[in-house]
């Protein structure tokens, strides 16, 4: 084998072995999700049941490059409200900024690669809000991801700065984040939220191994041929 050959078969080792031994992982990270006028919503999203966990939405970015997103590894990871570390504490859903339509929710998504995202967490603060500092400084109310009502989807936080849930990934997921609205150009504010890892994964995902299978095959190979 030429040096050439073999520095390509270096690299796809090292490329194995870094994939096996340095899982995809995150540290903190502050997502600022713009409600609009120029912002990031779904052309489906009318309400925070319109678009339940599950559903494929058309993602829309108006006056932005894309979709806002984030690539994580396998593992668990917690979404908490980051209004004190980013940019926003509520959004407002119509007639921004004389309107009473506050309230503090977000959608995350799986991406899909063609401008459609599928649902997983669909949270949201149950009331609509007179002013951009109630909402932010909402209490004893109930918080949820997924179905109003439902006992399963009610998550244990009762404050809006409290609010907490969990996103479960078993692979590598490139994320989208927007908010349950379609028409954003008469919003206003948006939802800060931090995303933190819990766990992740130490099993090597099959691309990961494919990988290092490959350059295991052609040394072997390699071996075979010099001894012959």
């Amino acid at each position: 084998m030429n040096f050439e050959g073999q520095s390509v078969l270096r690299a796809i080792l090292a490329a194995g072995m870094l994939a096996i031994a340095y899982p995809a992982i995150s540290s903190a990270t502050v997502i600022d999700i713009s409600a609009g006028p120029s912002g990031w919503g779904c052309s489906q999203c009318n309400a925070p049941t319109s678009v339940l966990p599950g559903t494929v939405v058309n993602l829309l970015n108006p006056g932005e490059t894309g979709p806002l997103q984030l690539t994580l590894g396998p593992g668990t990871y917690s979404i908490t409200n980051a209004a004190t570390t980013g940019n926003y504490s509520a959004w407002n859903f119509e007639g921004y900024p004389s309107s009473g339509n506050w309230v503090w929710s977000f959608l995350i998504g799986s991406d899909n690669g063609n401008g459609t995202a599928t649902v997983l967490n669909d949270d949201y603060i149950a009331p609509v809000y007179p002013t951009q500092a109630a909402a932010a400084a909402g209490s004893g109310t109930t918080t949820w991801d997924g179905q109003y009502g439902n006992p399963a989807d009610q998550l244990p936080s009762t404050t809006t700065a409290g609010f907490y849930d969990t996103l479960n990934l078993p692979a590598t997921t490139t994320l989208d984040f927007f908010i349950d609205d379609y028409d954003l150009g008469d919003n206003g504010g948006g939802v800060a939220l931090t995303i933190q890892p819990l766990s992740t994964s130490s099993t090597p995902e099959p691309a990961s191994m494919a990988l290092l299978g490959t350059g295991l095959a052609v040394l072997g190979l390699l071996r075979r041929q010099r001894r012959s």
